[in-house]
């Protein structure tokens, strides 16, 4: 079973250790650029959304980073 969403404070992650991250069976992780403030922040839960909607979803992937498919997303969020 999928727990709650962790949201960290802080410097950006390392994106080599998020790509290893051992997420449970059944569960889908989207992961947006980051990002600062405010707009920062919105930017980011919207990329990471998008990558869970497309890699998660459609792909079968337990870990998707936007910057995997920003170039479909592009093409298909309208």
């Amino acid at each position: 079973m999928c727990g709650p969403p962790l949201l960290v404070g802080g410097p950006p992650p390392n994106a080599r250790a998020l790509r290893s991250w051992d997420v449970p069976d059944g569960c889908a992780v989207g992961i947006g650029r980051f990002g600062e403030g405010r707009e920062g922040f919105v930017r980011t839960h919207e990329q990471a959304r998008a990558a869970h909607r497309i890699g998660g979803a459609t792909r079968g992937r337990s870990v998707t980073h936007f910057d995997d498919l920003a170039l479909e997303w592009i093409s298909v969020r309208d």
